[in-house]
Order: structure tokens, then sequence, then C-alpha cells
């Protein structure tokens, strides 16, 4: 992807990882050169918000710990669809609360449909990617939101 910057045209690498489990060994191994993870979810889709909670992020946080990563919502053109009003879409307010609570560096929303936030996506990536690298407390944000939850057995 081209990122034009004023004069400048930079390139970033996207690597899309697949999802499903048989892809797990495969997919870590492309992690090692990650600079920015951008976990992306559908909005129309309320399991897909959960698997970032319950996969994703302890997926990222085992193999890359100290690397940003923000949360992209997508799909954000079925959010006020009549395809199927019984779906439980997520808002953009728990998309940003979460995010915050999570540690991501932002919280963005998208459609490929119509193009609406795409731009802001890769260009977060970028910029999240090139920036200096600061001790992050990415890692530490998560444990303690999840420490935080009440669990019965």
């Amino acid at each position: 992807v081209d990122i034009k910057e004023g004069e400048n045209t930079h390139q970033l690498s996207v690597l899309d990882t697949a999802g499903q489990e048989t892809y797990d060994r495969l997919r870590t191994l492309a992690y090692s050169d990650t600079d920015v993870f951008v976990v992306c979810f559908s909005v129309y889709d309320s399991d897909s918000f959960e698997n970032v909670k319950l996969k994703w992020i302890p997926e990222i946080r085992q193999f890359k710990p100290d690397t940003p990563f923000f949360i992209v919502g997508t799909h954000t053109d079925l959010r006020h669809s009549v395809v199927d009003i019984t779906n439980d879409c997520v808002s953009t307010a728990r998309g940003k609360k979460c995010a915050k609570k999570w540690g991501a560096v932002k919280y963005l929303e998208c459609s490929s449909i119509d193009g609406t936030g795409l731009d802001e996506v890769f260009r977060l990536a970028y910029k999240t990617a090139v920036s200096p690298k600061k001790k992050r407390q990415t890692w530490k944000s998560f444990k303690d939101a999840v420490k935080r939850r009440t669990m019965i057995f």
C-alpha cells in the first residue's frame, strides 16, 4: 500500500493473516518483523469483536508484547442495514471504550464497500510503525483490565 505524505510516497507492507486455527502456527511466524498490529473485527458480528479480546490481543501480546496495536471495526456500511435487524452490532462508543481499556493506540472504523475510513487506517498504521519506539504500557493495561473482570466458575 502506498502512503502519500506531502511530496513523499512511502510503501507499507501489509500481511493479512488467516484467523483459522489451522494457520495458528504459521501466522505467528509472521509476527517477528511486525511493527504494528491492525486488529480488525466486523461491527456487524459481535462474536468477531469478542475474538479481539479472547484471541487476538493475547496472541499478539504473547509473541510481540511491546508492539503497538490499534483496533478497526470493519463493515460499518452494514451497521444500519435492514438485512438482519436481530443482529447485535458493535457501536462506535463500545469499540472506543474497549480499545482504550485493552491498551490500543486507537480505535477506528472503516468500510471497504463505500471506502469510509480506509485512508485513515493505513495512515495510522504507517505513522505508528515508523514512530520512535517507546516503552509501551499496552500489555499491562490489558492484563489489568482482565484482572478487574469478575469470573464465576
